[in-house]
């Protein structure tokens, strides 16, 4: 082919493809166009949809806000903080007692108290297994920054049943059902350092107290049980004294040793100085006012001393003396006086060891002796710790005495059957006890 004749074809192809090629050129154009016209209408519903999305954050910003005041100020935050200010504690206890003057099977209830009572107040029973104390306590406590509160607790168990107002039936057999309310008091601490409490609390007098686990030995001893009152209805103040290390307490209450309700309208006047240093402490504590069984005539006073000694982590000690006299109207004006000494030593994080002796007075029958006694005890006490909660004790107490003028009847002795016969002057008993603490 010439030369000529292939320009010549070129030509005609370039005429033939020119409309084709402006005709796809225009369909790009148009899809292009589409293709933005789209975008445009995807960025529009972009732009509402984030529009949306900040009014919704919005909102979910002030509903969080609504709520969490609402959690700060609403009835259900206040009883969340009113229950995380509660404490709650308690303890349950079992024991096991022998009595070595082996009483007969029909003298084992009370075989262990002797003839007036005067001994083991809450273990009564000979050779018996006991279930001892469930004890519940509540408080939500007072300071600086929550000024009102109360106190308040609760026993089940044998011991509630020999203790002040608990309720046991009259042959003493209420299977561990028994019901007593240790304290239940308002208090409230004043501006001015002044703490008064309303309702019923335990007493200023004395070392031993009915709660198992706060004692060094397993029973209570002769001056707790025969001198000292165990809790009282009424209102008491209490505070500091501008000195360094002195407090005292003063409160007016029913009744020298009952609670509610009394015999009469009188009241008695209870009182407490106290000094603490570093290692020791010394109390005065009294209280006087209507006799339990008396009339308004009728008063009894008290004078209570005690002291303690802790002079390391291991070794702590007490010692505690009451002079307890009736002024009644018939004139013989009966009185007693008792003092106790008990040091507990432990010899590891594990293991302890606890003493106690006692004497007690009676002058003029004041426990219902023929005539003047003397009484004395002696108690060892061994407490081991299985865990930091589980306490094993066991226990050894010898109870002796006197009575002027006349037989030393105190305690049952092997062969005695009738409900009313002692012909013992001693008797030693032997007590095991588990406490749990939680």
């Amino acid at each position: 082919m010439t030369r000529r004749a292939m320009i010549g074809w070129f030509t005609v192809l370039c005429w033939v493809s020119l409309p084709l090629a402006v005709s796809a050129a225009d369909d790009v154009e148009a899809q292009l166009g589409v293709m933005q016209e789209r975008m445009s209408q995807l960025e529009d519903r972009l732009e509402a949809t984030e529009d949306q999305l900040t009014v919704a954050n919005e909102r979910l910003g002030e509903q969080r806000s609504m709520l969490e005041k609402a959690a700060q100020t609403g009835p259900s935050s206040g009883l969340a903080a009113f229950l995380e200010s509660i404490e709650i504690g308690g303890w349950v206890s079992a024991s096991y007692w022998y009595n070595l003057n082996d009483p007969s099977n029909d003298r084992l209830m009370n075989a262990n108290v002797g003839t007036v009572g005067q001994s083991h107040p809450f273990s009564p029973d000979a050779n018996q297994f006991s279930f001892d104390q469930l004890w519940f306590e509540i408080e939500r406590p007072i300071d600086e920054g929550n000024r009102a509160g109360f106190f308040a607790d609760i026993a089940f168990g044998k011991t509630a049943g020999l203790l002040p107002d608990g309720n046991t039936p009259a042959d003493g057999r209420a299977g561990g059902n028994n019901l007593y309310i240790g304290s239940a008091y308002v208090q409230y601490l004043t501006d001015l350092g002044i703490t008064f409490k309303a309702g019923k609390f335990p007493t200023l007098i004395g070392a031993e107290v009915a709660q198992a686990p706060a004692n060094f030995n397993i029973s209570r001893g002769l001056v707790y049980n025969l001198l000292q009152p165990i809790d009282h209805v009424g209102i008491m103040a209490s505070g500091e004294l501008p000195a360094e290390g002195w407090d005292w307490a003063l409160a007016v209450v029913n009744d020298v040793f009952e609670t509610q309700t009394t015999l009469n309208d009188g009241k008695a006047v209870m009182g407490h100085i106290g000094y603490a240093a570093n290692t020791w402490s010394a109390n005065l504590n009294g209280i006087w006012g209507t006799d339990t069984a008396g009339n308004d005539n009728d008063k009894r006073g008290i004078i209570d001393v005690l002291l303690t000694w802790d002079p390391n982590e291991r070794l702590s000690m007490w010692l505690n003396a009451d002079y307890n006299v009736d002024d009644d109207d018939g004139g013989s004006d009966p009185s007693a006086y008792g003092v106790a000494l008990a040091g507990r030593y432990a010899w590891n994080d594990r293991i302890g060891t606890a003493l106690r002796l006692e004497y007690v007075g009676d002058d003029r029958a004041a426990f219902g002796f023929p005539d003047e006694a003397d009484l004395w005890s002696l108690t060892a006490t061994v407490d081991y710790s299985l865990t930091e909660h589980l306490i094993l004790k066991g226990e050894i107490r010898h109870d002796q005495g006197q009575i002027d003028k006349s037989p030393d009847h105190l305690f049952i002795e092997d062969g005695d059957r009738l409900p009313d016969t002692y012909t013992d002057q001693d008797q030693t008993t032997i007590g095991a006890q588990v406490i749990y603490e939680f």
